[in-house]
């Protein structure tokens, strides 16, 4: 996972980020030596220019229908014309009421799958939070095999007027509290633009989304098995098939009823990792409404798709017309992307996002699921090792041994999506400077921002960093501790746990992600141990000061939910 301030800029909470890195937007964050600004300002960052702008004083750089990747004038006129010329409906009909603009995009277009390799992936876009556009990633011989005249002539159940299949105002109306069209439709009738005959549903565009039952004829030529052509990249950056765990939990995106769907290697071999796989085809203005779940790629085959997308921070979730959605959704707070046939486009973790068609159109996804995730090169999301086994879930190997779990100094685990052999350059640098008496503001291994010295106060000794923890040079003062059984002196953070807050989830994800640096204590006031009785657990900050000490309470990071 990623630390504590990658985590904010992720989910574009802005107020956050300035909260952890106490308005220090030129802190380093991670070990290619981005700062926070550096973030921000990346084409396409959850930190959208309006809050970078306000919150973080950030100016704003990446304004709506601002070109990619350097594109001037005379080239985006090339551009213009190049797609013009494109056969956007491979055969099907691409007739549509509503403008589009082919070139534009909010986000980056990478336009040669040769320069999208797994670094580049892993360090500018997974670890970021950005979404991305490969264009061209799928071969002229697979998108052919999208098109119309191919599916009169090879396909028996994507026959274009042969099969009949339930369809709906959105992809899975029954999510949203609607109804599917009582009537079955052809995907001609869809292509034609026909209306259900119910009267709730006679002025709706419909559309159709399935999961992979059919994948076998639909993919053909990869023996049902879409990774091996377009979808490559997925099994190049998330390892689909590392094939060396049972693991039977089920999805918890509930976001889709695709996140609940497993699926099976086509060719026999190890049940891919965490997938959930759908085809939809549908009629102009046609789509998927505003929703979210895990990060998901999507191919297009035929048509045009017009994104809207909102960083995490300002997800949503309807069952209202796509057609509607953009006019509720502020242009300040989402970005919009103009997909086209063979463009893989990438969708990060949790992003809101809502698509409108363009003429019939085609299109197949994937979504990567958040439990058991594995990143070639990165700590396994679960907290495993480097490469992808073990974590805090534990899950057991084939062979029977037992799970390794993460957070050990061998390197079975760890919380961060740092490169393999580098997940503790933020600790090692921490510990440099404070040998050299300086005061840390980077963070703690475990991402959580060190805003002050502990204990000692500014003039006092350093203390050294182990796997994240703070301790002490001091061994008296260690004795002492463990006399008096004050472990907060040490901690690098206090929580004042005030009631009804959600307080209990916060101290569970401490005590998992940051072991032995929230101390859970009691105690009594008073010299004899006959006072008035404390515990950590909804301790006030005066008991903390009376128990710890005013010079501890005023350097250590303190903080507390309130509600309204």
């Amino acid at each position: 996972q990623p630390h504590a301030i990658q985590a904010a800029i992720m989910a574009g909470h802005a107020e956050i980020v300035k909260i952890l890195t106490r308005n220090n937007t030129d802190l380093v964050i991670d070990e290619h030596n981005r700062t926070v600004r550096n973030y921000v300002e990346m084409f396409g960052s959850p930190i959208r220019p309006k809050e970078a702008q306000e919150i973080l004083g950030i100016p704003a750089m990446n304004e709506r229908g601002a070109t990619n990747d350097g594109v001037v004038a005379e080239e985006r006129m090339t551009m213009e014309n190049d797609e013009k010329q494109r056969d956007y409906g491979n055969g099907w009909n691409a007739t549509t009421s509503l403008p589009y603009d082919p070139t534009h995009c909010d986000f980056d277009i990478i336009h040669s799958i040769d320069e999208f390799s797994l670094e580049r992936f892993r360090n500018d876009y997974y670890l970021t939070g950005r979404p991305v556009v490969l264009r061209n990633a799928v071969s002229s011989r697979e998108l052919h095999s999208f098109s119309k005249s191919y599916w009169s002539n090879r396909h028996t159940y994507f026959h274009p007027n042969k099969t009949l299949f339930r369809v709906g105002p959105t992809a899975y109306p029954s999510l949203t509290g609607q109804r599917t069209c009582t009537e079955l439709m052809t995907m001609e009738q869809l292509e034609r633009d026909e209306r259900c005959i119910d009267a709730e549903l006679n002025d709706v565009h419909l559309i159709h989304a399935e999961h992979d039952e059919h994948f076998d004829e639909l993919y053909e030529m990869y023996d049902g098995d879409p990774k091996e052509g377009g979808f490559a990249k997925v099994r190049e950056f998330f390892d689909i098939e590392i094939g060396d765990y049972d693991d039977k939990e089920e999805d918890e995106e509930g976001a889709t009823s695709t996140a609940k769907h497993e699926h099976s290697s086509r060719k026999g071999g190890p049940t891919n990792n965490r997938q959930g796989w759908q085809v939809f085809f549908g009629g102009d203005k046609s789509g998927a409404t505003l929703h979210w779940h895990a990060a998901a790629f999507n191919i297009l085959y035929a048509g045009i798709k017009e994104w809207q997308i909102t960083p995490p921070q300002f997800r949503g979730f309807t069952g209202m017309p796509v057609v509607e959605v953009a006019n509720h959704v502020r242009d300040d707070r989402s970005m919009k992307c103009t997909q086209v046939p063979g463009d893989l486009i990438y969708i990060p973790d949790y992003w809101g996002h809502s698509t409108l068609n363009h003429g019939f159109t085609i299109g197949v996804a994937t979504i990567i699921g958040a439990a058991g995730r594995y990143v070639p090169g990165f700590r396994n999301f679960d907290g495993g090792n480097a490469d992808g086994r073990g974590g805090p879930r534990g899950r057991r190997k084939k062979n029977g041994s037992k799970p390794m779990r993460g957070g050990n100094d061998d390197g079975g685990g760890g919380n961060f999506a740092h490169p393999t052999g580098t997940d503790d350059w933020y600790t090692e640098r921490m510990a440099r400077g404070m040998a050299n008496g300086k005061a840390d503001r980077r963070g703690s291994g475990n991402g959580m921002p060190r805003h002050r010295n502990s204990r000692h106060g500014k003039n006092g000794p350093s203390p050294n960093i182990m796997r994240g923890n703070f301790q002490t040079n001091d061994s008296a003062a260690l004795a002492n501790d463990a006399d008096s059984g004050k472990h907060g002196d040490n901690s690098p953070f206090l929580f004042v746990h005030i009631n009804k807050t959600g307080g209990t989830s916060l101290i569970r994800m401490m005590q998992q992600y940051c072991p032995g640096q929230f101390p859970m204590e009691n105690w009594r006031d008073g010299t004899t141990g006959s006072g008035i009785g404390h515990r950590s657990f909804h301790a006030t900050a005066h008991s903390f000061i009376q128990h710890y000490g005013r010079e501890v309470w005023d350097n250590t990071y303190t903080f507390a939910v309130v509600r309204h």
